[in-house]
């Protein structure tokens, strides 16, 4: 987090309306959803799009982590690691989550940068925790965290609907075990890679076969990988 990833205005920009428009489209679909025979096409479509909402999501967050940290440390007055491991997690993640709902308010039909309501919004945070609003003794030598202490990736609870719709996290680490065509069907259905991910319709264009099929496939990809990530303890 110390190490600050440049941020493309247009870039930004770009994101910031995909994510507004998204949202907008999102809930003009589900208001179309008949809750007795609701089409399945439709709601992988709007499944799709929560996906690709939360891509760029974590795009624009891993652009604010300097952000979310250096606000942290300027009310602590002095490096996180000062305090204790589980406590300086805490701070992190909690700081990420407030920089994320900054990030879910934020109008980009008004201009200007992510970066002034994150700040305001992760400042407040940290100005309501009793022992980051208390000052480091300066004349005290920093102690460092030691590696291997083990924060939860805060990519995994960028928006609510993850739980559901994200694959396990674990696969990703055996997709290199996988047999081809399911290490093809899971980067391209959920974006595991620098593509977007995309509706069983467009994977089955893609492999020349039947959305039916394509679901098929998706489904004993996903047991494949389960099945290796068991293997491996």
């Amino acid at each position: 987090m110390r190490v600050r990833t440049p941020s493309v205005a247009y870039e930004e920009q770009v994101r910031s309306k995909s994510i507004y428009l998204l949202r907008r489209w999102c809930g003009q679909r589900i208001a179309q959803v008949n809750d007795r025979a609701p089409s399945a096409a439709l709601l992988d479509e709007i499944e799709t799009d929560l996906r690709l909402i939360t891509m760029l999501k974590k795009a624009l967050l891993n652009t604010q982590l300097a952000l979310v940290l250096s606000s942290i440390e300027s009310r602590l007055g002095g490096p996180i690691d000062t305090l204790a491991p589980s406590r300086a997690a805490q701070l992190v993640l909690g700081g990420v989550g407030v920089a994320s709902g900054a990030l879910d308010r934020y109008d980009p039909t008004h201009g200007g940068r992510i970066a002034a309501p994150i700040g305001l919004a992760v400042n407040r945070y940290a100005a309501a925790q009793p022992d980051v609003a208390q000052p480091v003794d300066a004349g005290r030598a920093a102690r460092r965290i030691a590696s291997g202490i083990i924060i939860p990736d805060w990519t995994h609870t960028v928006a609510p609907w993850q739980r559901w719709l994200d694959p396990d996290p674990r696969i990703i680490g055996v997709l290199d075990r996988v047999e081809e065509r399911d290490r093809v069907v899971l980067v391209l259905r959920y974006a595991m890679g620098e593509a977007h991910p995309i509706t069983r319709e467009a994977l089955a264009g893609m492999l020349g076969t039947q959305p039916i099929h394509a679901a098929r496939f998706e489904r004993g990809a996903i047991r494949n990988a389960r099945s290796l990530v068991r293997g491996s303890g």
